[in-house]
């Protein structure tokens, strides 16, 4: 997923559950532990949240 975002610049929660065939959810969950490890932003609110490298 990381590499995915590098790649793009940004991956919203939709592409990411795409990406790693996983309900919205679960890729969401996936995206905050990034967050939370400090390796990438979270921009915007709810549905139009892109998540960017820091």
């Amino acid at each position: 997923m990381l590499d995915e975002v590098r790649r793009r610049g940004s991956l919203s929660t939709t592409e990411a559950a795409l990406l790693v065939n996983a309900t919205p959810a679960t890729a969401r969950g996936l995206l905050d532990e990034f967050v939370q490890a400090g390796l990438v932003l979270a921009q915007g609110k709810t549905r139009g949240r892109r998540y960017h490298l820091r």
